[in-house]
């Protein structure tokens, strides 16, 4: 579901909205998350109990969204 709108190519997952954000998405949590626009890098090394990424999706995805928009924030940008 959170990908809804996205795309994938070349190996990373391209979300969907007005920012520029990809991802590699492993199995059981693990992560690459790109957002461009806050110049973020974000890795997650994890081994969730379920491989499933929409099961982590609901948790993951705000905590890498609060992230980036702290970063966002920062005077010195």
């Amino acid at each position: 579901p959170a990908l809804i709108g996205g795309s994938y190519t070349g190996l990373w997952w391209i979300y969907p909205g007005n920012g520029r954000i990809i991802a590699a998405r492993g199995v059981y949590g693990q992560t690459i998350y790109v957002d461009f626009d806050a110049d973020m890098v974000l890795v997650r090394f994890a081994s969730m109990p379920n491989a499933a990424n929409n099961l982590n999706d609901p948790t993951s995805l705000p905590a890498y969204r609060a992230v980036a928009a702290y970063l966002r924030s920062l005077p010195h940008r």
